[in-house]
């Protein structure tokens, strides 16, 4: 990933790392629990349903994920996504963690 992009980026969406952050996490869990209901996946991640149909709609849009009567399963895009993202975001996980301590302890 481009530093400089992401650093504009992150000026233009403060929440950019925090959403792409859920979002890894999210394709990773259902990736190891398929097939995963989305009530199961919403209190295993902790979030609201609501939040969790967004995310959803998004991944089904980008065709990274497949709703079957049994549940949520990765697509082989969705797989490849999540292999090529695996590096890059704990890095990018533990710097963003980081700026935020920061930036609470001193503001």
């Amino acid at each position: 990933m481009d530093e400089t992009l992401l650093k504009w980026q992150q000026k233009l969406q403060p929440d950019l790392m925090d959403n792409l952050i859920r979002r890894y996490h999210l394709l990773r869990y259902i990736r190891v629990s398929e097939p995963v209901g989305r009530r199961a996946l919403a209190q295993e991640m902790d979030i609201s349903e609501r939040v969790l149909r967004r995310e959803v709609e998004l991944f089904k849009n980008e065709q990274l994920l497949l709703i079957e009567t049994q549940g949520m399963r990765l697509t082989e895009d969705g797989k490849n996504l999540l292999e090529a993202l695996e590096s890059s975001i704990q890095v990018l996980t533990v710097e963003h963690l980081c700026r935020r301590n920061l930036n609470a302890r001193f503001m």
